[in-house]
């Protein structure tokens, strides 16, 4: 299903948009909670701990926990590997401040070895198609059509797992009519490249491009690199503040082109709730010399199987000098099928 408040500019009157002090004030109240949920997980939890395993022979093997599941630990070791320790030869486990090691090699070799090869070498690749529909007919009819595809590459560095280069390339496709009229006609596309520097610093540079037709922007495209800080990262929550610059050229349907550089501020957490459910928020805010747009997305995906979801997503876009006619603020709520692979 897919409901969004910003038909054409002809049918405002039906759907109207909220106003911009709207927008604020709910991307205000929702940033709050971000903060104050990233606030709590910092006092709680700054790192992934060092850990010592111990196991039934008397043997103990050290390392900073790279994930977990019901089924066994995944450690990096100071000596070049993950090994995969499986929950059934854990007799108990302790939490060390010493450096990741293993006290006996051998037996953390053995146990890396009989792990299937999936284990030894973490996967990096990870795609994600997601489709939507929406169709009522009656007093009011409308047909809206909205697919996403996401894909994600991530490796580690050989000296220190926990640090990685990631790149991330996001595609948003949307069609739809109501009575009639156009009322969707958008795309966005675009990747996000990130370099560890630190456990705790990152750089990254975004390049997006796409269209909206009902927002009355023909094309646009825009680029910018920044830097950016790991405020938590544990098993199950990872939090990120960046900043750094952007900019956009944009050319509008009445064949006005603008070009501006803005500064840009950022903030961005992973939430797992439990083994299905997991919760994804971001807020951008660009800030110009003569005007400033933000977005705010936020999304709740749950597994119905190993690789096919249930998606829920939150956009809200405000710009201070939209197109003529066009809102300054629009809000869009979709669900979609996912598939993961």
């Amino acid at each position: 299903m897919t409901m969004q408040t910003c038909d054409n500019p002809q049918r405002t009157r039906i759907h109207p948009c909220p106003p911009a002090w709207n927008f604020l004030r709910r991307a205000g109240w929702l940033a709050l909670g971000g903060i104050g949920s990233l606030l709590l997980f910092s006092a709680s939890a700054s790192s992934n701990p060092t850990v010592v395993l111990h196991l039934p022979d008397g043997d103990r093997v050290t390392g900073v926990i790279v994930s977990s599941n019901a089924e066994g630990l995944v450690l990096a070791t100071a000596w070049g590997g993950n090994v995969t320790v499986p929950v059934a030869q854990i007799i108990s486990r302790t939490q060390s401040s010493a450096a990741p090691a293993a006290t006996n090699l051998t037996t953390a070799l053995h146990l890396a070895a009989a792990q299937p090869a999936t284990n030894q070498t973490p996967r990096r690749w990870k795609a994600e198609a997601q489709v939507g529909l929406d169709f009522a007919y009656g007093l009011r009819s409308h047909q809206i059509y909205y697919g996403r595809m996401r894909l994600d590459y991530k490796k580690p560095y050989d000296r220190d797992p926990r640090q990685s280069f990631r790149n991330s390339a996001d595609a948003i496709l949307e069609y739809g009519e109501t009575d009639g009229y156009r009322s969707s006609d958008r795309l966005d596309a675009g990747v996000d490249t990130q370099f560890d520097l630190s456990p705790r610093f990152y750089t990254y540079n975004i390049a997006r491009g796409g269209y909206d037709q009902i927002r009355k922007i023909d094309r646009q495209y825009e680029v910018g690199p920044g830097l950016g800080h790991h405020l938590v990262q544990t098993t199950n929550f990872n939090a990120n503040i960046s900043t750094g610059i952007n900019y956009l050229r944009r050319l509008q349907t009445d064949g006005t082109e603008d070009d501006n550089l803005f500064a840009r501020v950022a903030e961005d957490f992973r939430w797992q709730l439990s083994s299905r459910l997991t919760f994804d928020q971001k807020l951008e805010y660009f800030a110009g010399a003569e005007q400033s747009h933000a977005r705010f997305e936020a999304g709740l995906k749950f597994l119905l199987l190993q690789n096919v979801s249930l998606n829920l997503t939150v956009l809200d876009l405000y710009d201070t000098q939209p197109a003529e006619n066009v809102d300054q603020n629009e809000l869009r709520i979709r669900s979609s099928l996912g598939v993961t692979f």
